[in-house]
């Protein structure tokens, strides 16, 4: 068990009359102000309720698991953030006010029995005859070494309009996505052809004209 920031109360022989005592005043009833964080965190923090009949041994007590917190009225404490799902017991001792008690004292008579054999144990966590306010908050486990890490998925970018023939983008097409011309047109290769056999042609009948034979 590990006790941290101990108030200390003093309660002697007297014990029992003290706590048996009734309240002389209550106006100044200490409340208690809870704030969560991520991760379970806890913050408790205490204020008196007036100026006048405040108790110097009333206490703010938090317990997770077996280590408790203390701190005098006025003061925060805060406990987590936390791994596992966790809960988280508070309460405020009234020191010699039974009124300042919060929640109410659950058994009276068995604490008094318990502190003639525990003297200035009230904040001990295995004191009998108090109650508790419980809180269930929720941890963050921390990640699974096993797990490969998630890659994200890569996107496309989108395609630039300098790329596009005619774009939005106002640019010209690119010369790169254009064939070249090459050879001549495919309408003066016709003409050509058409004159070259209009050539050969002439060039046959005039041959034929000359070969005359003459028989003796």
């Amino acid at each position: 068990m590990k006790i941290n920031s101990m108030v200390g109360v003093a309660v002697g022989a007297m014990a029992g009359l003290l706590l048996a005592a009734p309240a002389a005043a209550h106006h100044a009833t200490p409340t208690a102000e809870v704030t969560t964080g991520d991760c379970g965190e806890v913050t408790i923090t205490t204020t008196w309720g007036a100026d006048e009949h405040q108790v110097d041994t009333a206490a703010l007590v938090v317990l997770v698991g077996d280590e408790v917190h203390t701190a005098p009225i006025g003061e925060s404490i805060t406990v987590g953030p936390f791994e596992a799902d966790t809960t988280v017991q508070y309460r405020v001792w009234g020191g010699g006010e039974r009124d300042y008690d919060d929640p109410p004292l659950a058994d009276l008579g068995e604490l008094v029995e318990w502190l003639r054999d525990n003297p200035g144990q009230e904040l001990h966590p295995d004191a009998p005859g108090v109650a508790w306010h419980s809180l269930e908050v929720t941890g963050c486990p921390e990640p699974d070494p096993t797990t490969p890490p998630t890659t994200p998925t890569p996107t496309t970018p989108p395609a630039d309009d300098d790329d596009t023939a005619g774009g939005t983008g106002g640019g010209d097409a690119d010369d790169s996505d254009t064939l070249p011309v090459t050879g001549a047109p495919a309408l003066l290769l016709a003409g050509g052809a058409v004159l070259l056999l209009a050539a050969g042609g002439v060039t046959v009948l005039m041959s034929r004209r000359r070969r005359v034979s003459f028989t003796a």
